[in-house]
């Protein structure tokens, strides 16, 4: 079992939500410097989430995901808000190791199709955020969908993703 510390990231700040509800939880401090302590305990990669993108589709947080990817030297999965090939391409030509998909996959099956044909699937991750009735939600959390958890799965592991990320969302 590997154990991925997450950096979650909102107007610049790391912190962290109850239930993805901005607001609630706790802010954390400086990314990068978390980013850096986590690496310093021995994490062998990391999950960075932009989670003011992940609510809108715009990369807000880029800025401090890319201080992030220069740097840690451990590997890095980057996540929220990409739903179009720039935003995915952005990240990995900055040193993410992989993507996480979640939204734009949900809502545009084609846009992971095209992802597949440029990137292959050793990039792509999927994430599969689910509430406790066992449907996936999306857009950060506040939508909900009519897609159960296990169908997608199934649906998606025949495209030989990097990895599924599953998300409880209701704790």
């Amino acid at each position: 079992m590997e154990i991925i510390p997450s950096v979650d990231i909102s107007k610049g700040r790391c912190v962290k939500r109850v239930r993805g509800v901005e607001g609630t939880g706790l802010e954390v401090g400086d990314p990068v410097e978390t980013a850096l302590h986590w690496e310093s305990e021995g994490a062998t990669r990391l999950h960075v989430v932009d989670l003011d993108a992940a609510a809108s589709g715009k990369l807000v947080n880029r800025e401090v995901v890319e201080k992030i990817l220069k740097e840690v030297s451990i590997p890095v999965q980057v996540g929220g808000g990409i739903r179009d090939f720039n935003s995915a391409s952005y990240y990995l030509e900055r040193g993410a190791s992989w993507i996480v998909l979640g939204t734009g996959i949900l809502e545009k099956f084609r846009f992971l199709i095209g992802l597949l044909d440029v990137l292959g699937s050793e990039k792509i991750i999927a994430a599969l955020d689910y509430g406790s009735d066992g449907f996936l939600v999306k857009r950060g959390w506040t939508a909900k969908t009519d897609v159960k958890l296990l169908d997608f799965a199934q649906h998606l592991d025949g495209f030989k993703l990097a990895a599924f990320l599953c998300t409880y969302t209701s704790l």
